[in-house]
């Protein structure tokens, strides 16, 4: 009879810690779709500073080249229209 006992005791620790992983996996589930919100109205309320950047960077970018271009053996860069 304590053998049985001690078998209901195991499938109930089973049961608690099965419970337990379950509901673990939900409250990630509900923070992970609470953060992926927030980034998604952070990513769209920083755009226009993303784009600003990239405009700058490449305005910058090649600026620099059709300065050094004259000085350096490249003739032809097609993507490049420097007015020099």
């Amino acid at each position: 009879m304590g053998n049985k006992r001690g078998q209901v005791t195991l499938f109930i620790i089973i049961a608690i810690v099965i419970v337990a992983a379950m509901l673990f996996g939900w409250f990630a589930w509900q923070d992970y779709q609470k953060n992926k919100q927030k980034m998604l109205e952070i990513e769209t309320e920083t755009a226009h500073i993303k784009g600003y950047l990239q405009d700058c960077l490449k305005n910058t970018a090649t600026d620099g080249l059709c300065v050094n271009i004259p000085h350096k053996f490249w003739n032809d860069i097609p993507f490049i229209s420097c007015s020099v």
